[in-house]
């Protein structure tokens, strides 16, 4: 059985992720420098991402892929509309697709008429689009594998201990709202990573039960929120640190 565009990628995508994990891994469990090592490995998905999307055609067409995927449009249907939208539709060009191998987005002059060739033809841009989704995927899970990597030189020396969110167990939203200002301010994986799949580790982690509704109720609240309106966690927190940072200076006095 012939299988579709939508196979390829899923296959494709494992493929290419496990492959690079398994690269990643072995250079953290080998390196005597793991920090220097971890860093190398982030600045290089740092700097494939930032190649990929470094003219607007490519940035403009993989924001629309993420996009249609995410709406849960099929990968033939997603390839069809953006070879339609960014491909080059002149028969006597076309000859000149097959001569183009690679994957590269070019960056000389004629860069929107070699990124075309690379949007006509649909195999090479579905492996285009694996290569970004994978690079995604593992920059998420990027901080997991150093933990992995790591586990039996520093690891089994710690003592986690317990933590759990004691805030309002009625107003979960406090604990969302929270995540997404450190997520927006890059103190979560440099801003980057998918929010949501962020959210939900951390409240595993904090034992906390955002329940189903969750994204609507964040959705809700910010749209029901006047111009200049900033949740009170932030400024619970402000003031907390403030009064932290009060006593100590107070205690410090004392104590002369």
């Amino acid at each position: 059985m012939y299988d579709t565009f939508t196979d390829k990628y899923d296959k494709l995508l494992s493929r290419y992720v496990a492959h690079i994990e398994r690269n990643m891994k072995e250079r953290l469990t080998n390196a005597r420098d793991k920090v220097a090592v971890f860093e190398d490995i982030g600045s290089e998905l740092a700097n494939v991402n930032r190649l990929m999307l470094a003219t607007p055609k490519a940035a403009e067409l993989l924001g629309n892929f993420v996009q249609q995927y995410k709406s849960g449009v099929t990968i033939d249907e997603i390839l069809e509309d953006l070879k339609l939208r960014y491909g080059y539709d002149d028969e006597a060009f076309a000859g000149h697709i097959n001569k183009h191998t690679d994957l590269t987005i070019y960056y000389a002059n004629d860069e929107d008429r070699r990124f075309t060739l690379l949007a006509s033809e649909k195999p090479k841009l579905l492996k285009f689009l694996v290569r970004y989704m994978a690079t995604q995927q593992i920059k998420e899970r990027l901080s997991s594998l150093s933990i992995k990597a790591d586990k039996t030189s520093q690891a089994e020396n710690i003592t986690l201990y317990p933590v759990i969110w004691t805030g309002s167990r009625n107003n979960n939203n406090e604990f969302v709202q929270l995540i997404y200002g450190l997520h927006e301010a890059g103190y979560l994986n440099e801003g980057n990573g998918e929010i949501t799949k962020i959210v939900e580790s951390l409240a595993s982690i904090l034992k906390i039960s955002l329940g189903k509704g969750w994204q609507s109720n964040l959705s809700s609240s910010v749209h029901k929120s006047k111009k200049d309106y900033e949740p009170p966690v932030f400024e619970k927190i402000k003031q907390a640190y403030l009064r932290y940072a009060d006593d100590l200076i107070m205690a410090k006095k004392t104590n002369k």
